[in-house]
């Protein structure tokens, strides 16, 4: 059975607005939080991590170009993560586990034998008819920032342009969703209503900062067959 071996580095970024005593506080429940996700226990694979050094964490951070917003806080601590596995392992389970992992760290996944790269958080398009398609949008891919006035400004600015540019006037309640992912509701348009919205907006796209798309991505994780 054929041995595969990947190197990665997942780096961890704030999010929204931190002042220096909560910085502390979140950077050791993040640790915790994001180690904990690792799995642990599969026969297909091994997963072990280490905390990058200050001087480590420093040269990743100055080789990678991450997004930048108002709302997206600095990378304050790293973890470079080792998967072993079969050809036929890291199967579903585990890539969902180091996906999860990647988006509690919010920031970038890098694999180290190549430089490729991987964002738990980049601008994002939609179709623009998908904002309409149900009563809510949002929920589980904009970001988890339901009391940022900068986020909200950022989400508003980027929806009245799309709706511009379909010459359309929707109103929509920007509210939090579970577990405090941002969402924008358009419950008042049904039927036929809503169906006129989305012939109208197809075509458009919305563009704004959200949970990316791609963490599931086997190929990405697959790594080298071990020497």
């Amino acid at each position: 059975m054929t041995e595969l071996r990947g190197r990665f580095v997942f780096l961890l970024r704030l999010t929204g607005w931190l002042t220096d005593d909560v910085v502390d506080r979140v950077e050791a429940e993040s640790l915790i939080d994001v180690a904990e996700r690792f799995p642990d226990e599969d026969p297909s694979a091994t997963i072990t991590h280490r905390r990058l050094s200050d001087a480590e964490l420093a040269r990743w951070t100055s080789a990678v170009a991450v997004p930048e917003a108002p709302f997206l806080g600095p990378v304050f601590a790293g973890f470079e993560v080792e998967l072993e596995h079969d050809e036929i392992g890291a199967h579903v389970r585990v890539i969902e586990a180091l996906a999860d992992a990647a988006r509690a760290a919010s920031g970038t996944v890098i694999r180290v034998e190549d430089g490729e790269l991987r964002h738990a958080i980049d601008r994002v398009s939609f179709a623009a008819e998908e904002l309409v398609a149900d009563s809510c949008f949002g929920e589980g891919r904009l970001l988890r920032l339901p009391h940022d006035e900068t986020y909200e400004a950022h989400v508003r600015e980027a929806v009245a342009r799309t709706f511009a540019e379909a010459a359309v006037a929707v109103d929509y309640v920007y509210s939090t969703g579970g577990g405090d992912h941002v969402k924008l509701c358009f419950g008042r348009h049904f039927g036929r209503q809503r169906l006129d919205l989305a012939r109208r907006l197809r075509g458009h796209e919305l563009q704004v900062f959200a949970e990316a798309l791609g963490l599931e991505d086997r190929s990405f994780w697959r790594g080298r067959v071990a020497r």
